[in-house]
């Protein structure tokens, strides 16, 4: 309505230069170091690097209290004097490290307060920093072979892994039940990833691993053990050099076990007084367990034994020994035909002949001395039969048939007596 409106028009002549709307101009950079400072070769976010297909998302609330949102880089006008708050938006997945409102560095907020005093082209800048979090993960692997490779080899469960940063303790954990551990890391700096030490087992990989942290730089660390095993087992006497424990077989003591790896000497020990022995291995490869050789004694057993060692897979060898021992075959003269001999008008006789069986096979044939007297060495156990071979004109009386049977027994020398009479 005319009669109720009224209009005012107005002209300003500006006098020298024309004003110049103040700027702010807000960056982001990725702090691929998170040392906190903008370095020369650490990109722009916008510019150098994009975030979600652009840059970082920011707002500013103008001292009128409008609310306005950009993203990086972008120069925004400040027509009214007062203060700006530039807030930068949080990124999952990203930690803020550097605040700077022009050249100088902030503590680190997400906001950043500019006061703008309303000068002709007064121009501010503010930069955020923000590093990306990474992910350090690996396992924990039972090498069972030690080779110190992972051959789609167990994981161990309840292994402690430590994280160190810049040399301090910064966090652990406990792998799981499939031996895989992780961490999240949001902060820069020099880092180590170290397993814990354990008895008896043997590092087969690095026991820790160093490295220095770049934004958004995922690190994978695998460790490898070989859990120890233990080769024992006895030294036996075989009393019937059957090969088998039997009751009877003792422990012998003294005797010397070997160990070889990969077909070179280990080790060596002395079996106790109970006949056991044992080797602590903590390696892979190809072993080799083997006895000595004594003077009068055979092998009833493998004088060896083979195995490749697997992680925490114990190995049991017996060692089984027959004791050589002497034949002694004595040829009396029964008088009296009692079967008792040494006595008045008897004697024993010279140049008598036997054959010696063991298990129905001939083995020897023997004559007796001088002495009326045949010996034999032997070292093979087994059922044994003596044969008296007899003359004409004589008679057995003790053994009746001249036939003496016995099994052989380690170390137990074997005196049998023989009698006739002519």
């Amino acid at each position: 309505i005319p009669a109720s409106s009224k209009t005012d028009n107005y002209k300003v002549r500006v006098k020298g230069k024309p004003f110049v709307t103040p700027l702010i101009t807000v960056r982001k950079f990725e702090d691929v170091n998170g040392n906190g400072i903008w370095d020369t070769s650490e990109p722009q976010i916008g510019v150098d690097k994009l975030i979600n297909g652009g840059g970082w998302p920011f707002s500013v609330l103008d001292p009128l209290s409008v609310l306005n949102n950009y993203f990086t880089p972008q120069t925004v006008t400040a027509p009214t004097s007062g203060v700006y708050n530039v807030t930068e938006e949080i990124l999952a997945g990203w930690n803020q490290t550097a605040a700077r409102l022009d050249n100088v560095y902030l503590s680190v907020k997400p906001s950043v307060l500019v006061n703008v005093i309303g000068t002709s082209a007064e121009t501010h800048e503010v930069v955020f920093g923000n590093f990306n979090c990474f992910n350090i993960t690996g396992e924990k692997i039972n090498d069972l072979d030690g080779d110190g490779s992972n051959d789609a080899e167990p994981g161990i469960a309840g292994w402690n892994i430590t994280l160190l940063r810049n040399g301090l303790p910064y966090t652990s954990t406990l792998t799981d039940s499939n031996g895989s551990y992780g961490f999240n890391v949001c902060a820069g700096g020099n880092y180590t990833v170290r397993e814990e030490d354990r008895i008896n087992w043997n590092h087969t990989s690095q026991q820790q691993f160093s490295f220095i942290a770049q934004s958004g730089v995922n690190q994978q660390f695998d460790f490898l053990n070989f859990q120890c095993l233990i080769v024992s087992g006895h030294k036996f006497e075989d009393i019937i050099g059957n090969g088998n424990f039997d009751v009877g077989d003792t422990g012998i003591s003294n005797w010397t076990i070997f160990l070889q790896r990969n077909s070179q000497n280990l080790s060596n020990t002395q079996t106790d007084n109970s006949g056991f022995y044992s080797f602590l291995i903590c390696q892979g490869g190809n072993y080799t367990v083997s006895e000595e050789d004594k003077n009068d004694w055979i092998h009833t057993s493998q004088t060896s034994f083979n195995f490749t060692a697997i992680s925490g897979n114990n190995q049991t060898f017996d060692f089984f020994n027959f004791g050589c021992f002497d034949l002694e075959v004595r040829k009396n003269y029964d008088a009296d035909k009692d079967g008792n001999f040494g006595e008045i008008n008897e004697c024993r006789i010279e140049g008598w002949n036997f054959t010696v069986f063991r298990d129905s096979t001939e083995v020897a044939n023997l004559i007796t001395n001088t002495s009326g007297v045949a010996t034999l060495h032997l070292c093979v156990p087994g059922n044994y039969t003596v044969v008296d071979n007899g003359r004409a004109g004589w008679q057995h009386t003790s053994p009746a048939d001249g036939i003496l049977q016995f099994q052989a027994l380690s170390r137990t020398s074997q005196p049998l007596n023989f009698g006739n009479v002519q």
